[in-house]
């Protein structure tokens, strides 16, 4: 797959059909984490009104409306590790505020299964920062919050998903990302 230090054309198929068919590919993950949200949205009843995958004008998805006045856009924790994620992560957030002016919020949900990245990784916390600036100098009437989802994937004897399914996520797993302390 590799012959002196670069990526064969088996490689990049092998690489390619991994990335995209693992079950713990982030084109898949980010569906069950979407899911897990939601059931502790309706289990939480803070929000009396929760719309999931809500696209009233057909043009841009928005993950989760809450009582009709806060979008929430759910992404992997680690694509805060990657300049044109962030950037197309941005470019998104700025449309949805665009074409849905009437909302008040606006919610981040970083979700990982590896508490070291949360922890550990300042790179995360500046760029999240460097993230909500912008927000903030282009749109500085809409709220901008963002929040660390932790799950633990693996449980004894457990495959990921079969555990992951079966535990919800609770209060102690969401975790609000003060941007106060992060500028």
């Amino acid at each position: 797959f590799v012959i002196r230090n670069k990526v064969t054309e088996l490689g990049e198929l092998f690489y390619d059909y991994v990335h995209y068919n693992r079950e713990i590919s982030r084109s898949v993950l980010g569906y069950f984490a979407e899911y897990k949200l939601y059931e502790y949205f309706i289990e939480s009843r803070k929000y009396k009104d929760i719309k999931h995958s809500y696209n009233p004008r057909n043009t841009k998805e928005l993950d989760f409306v809450l009582n009709n006045k806060i979008i929430v856009e759910v992404k992997p924790m680690i694509a805060f590790l990657n300049k044109d994620r962030i950037d197309k992560i941005l470019g998104q957030v700025e449309g949805q505020i665009k074409e849905y002016a009437s909302y008040e919020e606006h919610h981040l949900y970083l979700y990982t299964s590896h508490k070291e990245i949360s922890q550990k990784h300042e790179a995360i916390k500046k760029n999240i920062k460097k993230f909500y600036l912008r927000l903030k100098g282009n749109y500085p009437n809409v709220e901008f919050r963002c929040f660390e989802v932790y799950w633990s994937l693996r449980e004894k004897d457990d495959n990921q998903y079969q555990s992951f399914a079966r535990k919800k996520l609770e209060y102690k797993d969401i975790k609000e990302i003060n941007i106060k302390e992060v500028l």
